[in-house]
């Protein structure tokens, strides 16, 4: 029950962050261990009950599998915006679009200078075409939102 809600909470923290405001990369992480580290969570521990498992290993793949949900979330964010369409199946720069507050959205956000103004700008612009999906995607980038590169 307890996995149901925390999913529901990350979910609903999820959508709300579209709406823009104030979001920080604690909120998000928040909100990937309810949404995504949830199910991995509780996929982990039923495997470990089923398995027979320790109480305390029970507890520790629950805690693994929570981190390996938000790391999931990360990875899919920035999927979503670099990811190739063909191989994730998911339309590059749909939260863009849907004005998500993705983790590297956020790392760009918080990155400051004129970079950053210039992702908080186009996120308000009302702007949709490709170029100025485009031009949103490198100033993400610009900005430090980028990870891993």
């Amino acid at each position: 029950m307890r996995s149901l809600q925390d999913l529901m909470h990350g979910q609903s923290a999820d959508m709300a962050f579209q709406r823009g405001g104030d979001v920080s990369r604690d909120d998000y992480l928040v909100m990937a261990a309810g949404k995504s580290g949830s199910l991995a969570s509780t996929a982990c521990v039923l495997g470990a009950i089923l398995a027979q498992a320790t109480p305390e290993a029970v507890g520790a793949l629950g805690c693994f599998g929570r981190h390996l949900g938000v790391a999931f979330q990360c990875v899919d964010d920035m999927l979503g915006i670099w990811g190739d369409a063909a191989l994730t199946g998911k339309p590059v720069g749909a939260d863009l679009l849907a004005r998500r507050r993705t983790l590297p959205v956020l790392a760009a956000l918080e990155a400051g200078g004129k970079p950053a103004r210039q992702v908080e700008r186009l996120y308000g612009d009302g702007g949709l075409g490709p170029v100025w999906l485009q031009e949103l995607m490198e100033a993400i980038e610009n900005a430090g939102g980028r990870v891993g590169r």
